[in-house]
């Protein structure tokens, strides 16, 4: 009985240092990758850091690119945390938030889509605040069309790259607040999705309507 609870012991300890080089892999990889890039990374790095030989990397990923998604996946999952809101402003502020990070934005965005394929990004996730996006289609043929998957392939598109634009602009409140304003507008709270195209009356509101429009022009043109 006693050799068998030494034995238990044992193993649990092994199991526990097991998990804790993996993680301390990852985390020396996350920042190995965030600073020189996928291609600008060895495995050599990785395991200096922390103190070992690349055998251990094999043992837990694989080859390079395992572990390269076991850090895009950690990652991903913080992107996918901040999105889980129940509005666009909310989730906005999240992933910008987050692409301030250089790290973040160099596994993400520049690397993952050409090490791991673009299609990878969130495509089985859904947008919890994104359903207003097919409501501003102008007929209800239209809105069938437009499936859930693509409305969310458009917002969060819509989201990474005017994230993208303000981080390239800098340190800039004024780019900040009209990307914010943009956003609002293409990706309006569920309770407001019901208005005209969604842009609001500050860009449409005085605008007349098309037939509106043609019958002045017949009539004038009699």
């Amino acid at each position: 009985m006693a050799t068998y609870k030494a034995t238990t012991s044992t193993r649990r300890t092994q199991a526990q240092r097991r998990n804790e080089t993996r993680s301390a892999l990852i985390a020396s990889a996350c920042v190995m990758f965030g600073e020189r890039g996928y291609a600008g990374t060895s495995l050599e790095d990785i395991a200096e850091a922390c103190g070992l030989t690349i055998r251990p990397i094999y043992y837990h990923f694989g080859n390079k690119r395992g572990l390269y998604q076991a850090v895009n996946e950690l990652l991903e999952q913080r992107a996918i945390e901040a999105l889980s809101c129940q509005t666009s402003i909310e989730a906005w502020a999240s992933l910008l938030a987050l692409c301030k990070d250089p790290a973040f934005v160099q596994v993400i965005f520049e690397d993952a889509p050409n090490v791991l394929g673009r299609e990878r990004w969130l495509t089985a996730r859904r947008l919890p605040w994104n359903r207003s996006l097919a409501l501003q289609a102008g007929t209800d043929v239209i809105r069938r069309r437009l499936s859930a998957v693509m409305s969310d392939r458009v917002a969060l598109a819509a989201l990474m790259e005017a994230a993208m634009y303000v981080i390239e602009c800098g340190e800039n409140s004024t780019i900040e607040q009209e990307a914010m304003q943009l956003i609002s507008r293409l990706l309006p709270d569920e309770a407001t999705a019901g208005e005209p195209s969604g842009f609001g009356p500050s860009m449409n509101g005085d605008r007349p309507n098309d037939s509106t429009q043609n019958k002045k022009e017949i009539t004038n043109a009699k």
